[in-house]
């Protein structure tokens, strides 16, 4: 597996670490696919970036990936009503861990303040951006099915 990595050009400083026996089960998954290297490479480092996430935030909730919640997008109009174009956007809470009063990043209990922004000991304030990174889409499955 540490082979792949660092032939996708990852920085080989990190294809040294050890890897969680989760993480390191979906990348050996991953990998057993035919992938193209911009797949690989793109994989590669998201699975670099989720295992540093991971050992600085070591009890962030697995189920929301440390987000608190997740987001969904839908077209409120009816079907059929030629109504301008837009979307609505809804956050539901984490049942794993927000609904129980425990931090998705730190795993801390009791420390989100009242309007659930913000966690009192580690900091977390409800983006995105400070949950791990998302697994990267793969699409190479249907360059095959074309190409075969």
């Amino acid at each position: 597996m540490l082979e792949k990595v660092e032939r996708t050009g990852v920085a080989r400083k990190y294809a040294k670490l050890p890897m969680f026996a989760l993480n390191h089960q979906v990348m050996h998954e991953h990998i057993k696919q035919e992938h193209t290297e911009a797949c690989l490479r793109e994989f590669g480092l998201w699975f670099i970036s989720y295992e540093i996430y991971t050992r600085y935030w070591n009890k962030h909730c697995r189920n929301c990936r440390g987000a608190g919640g997740f987001y969904s997008s839908y077209d409120p109009s009816a079907p059929g009503v030629s109504l301008a174009s837009g979307s609505m956007t809804d956050f539901d809470t984490c049942p794993t861990c927000v609904d129980q009063g425990i931090c998705p990043r730190c795993g801390t209990k009791d420390t989100i303040d009242e309007d659930c922004t913000r966690c009192s000991a580690c900091g977390f304030t409800f983006t995105f951006e400070e949950a791990a990174p998302p697994q990267p889409e793969c699409y190479c499955w249907e360059t095959q099915h074309v190409e075969g």
